[in-house]
């Protein structure tokens, strides 16, 4: 875990003294960046904030259409309205560099305080604070690992709901970039999960059992444009745009 500030509580410190908070993850957003983006306000909230009238909380993601897929995770929240003009703290989740911020950089740059938690190699730590993580799967994950496991903060049923989409997904469907501390991980959402009466397995075949016909269709026309090179090392597709 590479903190560039080299005090291991800074992101805690930051967190907590914020009262106008933007979380932002990157540009046309997956599972594990809106279940992070949205599992990181509902964990404030619970554990910093419980009557909601203390600190103010925006989520933000650059996208011109949100996959259907998606949509679920999302539910009721609102999410892209800025209702500040300066925030006291940006939290930059799930992105490797500035870029992937999109349009939201703007509000990422004139926050007073910024904060990067992201597992991607690539990240720039381009915040005052990073936190970056290439042993965990996911930011879902990282985030577990930070304020629930460490910091011992409440979490909730619909909160180990997002984690879980965000992990299964980055990992597809524990298939690869796992090591024994994910394993860990989705061993206690899922107990958790049990414990308050919901299945998570349902978010695993929501999200891979339930190819659309348009998906098995893409998906056929790029098995048939398959070509094999290096003695089947390499193998490409193509689908025209």
């Amino acid at each position: 875990m590479k903190d560039k500030s080299n005090k291991s509580k800074q992101y805690l410190f930051q967190i907590q003294r914020a009262r106008r908070i933007a979380i932002i993850a990157h540009v046309n957003p997956d599972a594990d960046a809106i279940g992070s983006t949205l599992a990181l306000k509902r964990l404030i909230r619970k554990n910093l904030d419980p009557n909601e009238n203390t600190i103010e909380i925006d989520v933000f993601f650059d996208t011109q259409v949100l996959d259907e897929k998606y949509k679920p995770l999302i539910g009721n929240q609102v999410v892209n309205e800025q209702r500040f003009k300066k925030y006291d703290l940006a939290i930059a989740l799930d992105c490797s560099n500035e870029e992937r911020l999109g349009v939201y950089d703007k509000i990422f740059k004139k926050a007073s305080d910024t904060l990067n938690i992201d597992h991607h190699a690539t990240n720039t730590c381009f915040a005052k604070n990073n936190i970056v993580s290439t042993k965990c799967s996911s930011t879902c994950e990282l985030l577990f690992v930070l304020l629930v496991k460490f910091e011992e903060w409440k979490c909730s049923a619909d909160i180990c709901s997002l984690l879980y989409a965000g992990i299964i997904t980055d990992t597809n469907n524990l298939t690869q970039n796992i090591g024994f501390n994910t394993l860990k991980t989705i061993t206690d959402l899922t107990y958790r999960g049990l414990s308050d009466h919901i299945n998570l397995e349902q978010i695993r075949d929501y999200f891979f059992k339930r190819n659309t016909p348009e998906q098995i269709s893409l998906l056929t026309r790029a098995l048939d444009s398959i070509n094999f090179y290096c003695n089947a090392q390499v193998a490409t597709m193509k689908i025209h745009k």
